[in-house]
């Protein structure tokens, strides 16, 4: 304890002069500094997010456009059949044809939902009976 008796007992620590008089504007001076700063960085920070949903909206747009495009079907190409593919389908359809319909559409001039265009169908209708061995004299007095 000797040792802290000989220890000076004055206060080594002085405030500035005017500390206290001007602390107040200081204060307010620093705090409009860095509210500036903090405004910009608030709305940065608020905006960010809604930013990031944009580009992630605008890039999921981009990406489905992009496969539309290229991943849809070609309308424009039209689809060739050859000769023999036409009358496999005709043969397949044929079975579902009755004869006594097809003799009384060509006789009756009767429409059962079958257009005529300038006697095209009329023409297969007789070349499918005289395919099925139909006498000719038979269709020719139907007619």
């Amino acid at each position: 304890m000797d040792q802290l008796s000989k220890i000076k007992k004055e206060n080594n620590f002085k405030v500035p002069e005017n500390y206290f008089e001007e602390f107040s504007e200081r204060l307010q001076k620093r705090i409009e500094e860095e509210s500036g700063q903090d405004r910009k960085g608030k709305i940065i920070s608020i905006i960010r997010p809604y930013i990031a949903y944009a580009a992630s909206f605008a890039g999921l747009i981009l990406v489905t456009m992009i496969m539309y495009y290229y991943l849809k079907p070609d309308d424009s190409v039209a689809i060739a059949l050859t000769e023999e593919e036409i009358y496999e389908e005709m043969a397949y359809y044929a079975y579902d044809l009755d004869e006594n319909l097809l003799i009384d559409v060509l006789v009756n001039d009767t429409d059962y939902g079958i257009e005529d265009d300038d006697n095209g169908e009329a023409n297969a209708i007789i070349d499918y009976l005289l395919d099925e061995n139909i006498d000719i004299n038979i269709i020719e007095d139907a007619l």
